[in-house]
């Protein structure tokens, strides 16, 4: 509930050029916390919307990376 506030309240920091990077840190604690309740799906929806914010993250590109891993481990 906290990282999804964060999110609503990033453009409210007034700059322009930092909500995109606020939103983004948000949605990947967001993503973070849904990989732990094991909520992949939305985790990986969470990791998305941060890309769309800032192209390439290489956070949350790696957590998609986890996330696949995660998914190929289960297949098994």
């Amino acid at each position: 509930a906290a990282y999804r506030q964060a999110a609503d309240w990033a453009p409210l920091s007034g700059d322009a050029d930092t909500t995109p990077q606020l939103e983004c840190r948000a949605l990947r604690g967001q993503g973070y916390a849904l990989v732990e309740l094991n909520r992949l799906d939305e985790a990986e929806a969470a990791y998305a919307a941060c890309l769309k914010r800032v192209a390439g993250d290489p956070k949350s590109l790696r957590e998609l990376d986890y996330i696949r891993g995660l998914r190929a481990r289960k297949a098994r």
